[in-house]
């Protein structure tokens, strides 16, 4: 599935040569984005990703193999042979943020604010989610 706001004709035609639904956003910012996914998917287990491959496929196997680690299974930018394309000002911003919530909070988590997951779809339709923007990532209300 594929979540948009007006598809073009093109993001169309490639969605149906590879078997994907498109999905118009309904609510606005990347929030908006993730909820409307959340919303039409039917599976046991959902996956959130970037379509422009900056999220490599190839690693949703590897999402896959960690589910029964957790609820969520977050790729993160910051292990061992992970990357980010990003300007060295904002991975910078990334890295201490990431830090400050991991131990502010007491997470296991190396990247808080990477939107390549898998969830397991139970969880989610037991949240209230109000965030409409990037803060969906951290926050459940």
């Amino acid at each position: 599935m594929i979540v948009t706001r007006g598809a073009d004709g093109q993001t169309s035609e490639a969605a149906q040569r590879i078997g994907a639904r498109v999905i118009e956003q309904t609510e606005r910012g990347f929030g908006g984005a993730i909820l409307s996914g959340f919303r039409a998917a039917a599976g046991e287990y959902i996956v959130t990703m970037d379509a422009d491959l900056s999220h490599p496929p190839n690693f949703v196997r590897d999402l896959w193999l960690r589910r029964h680690r957790g609820e969520v299974v977050i790729a993160s930018r910051y292990v061992p042979g992970g990357s980010a394309q990003m300007p060295l000002s904002r991975k910078l911003l990334s890295r201490i943020l990431n830090g400050f919530f991991r131990r502010g909070l007491s997470l296991p988590v190396s990247d808080l604010s990477s939107n390549f997951r898998l969830y397991q779809a139970d969880i989610l339709r037991n949240l209230t989610l109000s965030a409409r923007d990037f803060n969906i990532l951290s926050r459940r209300s």
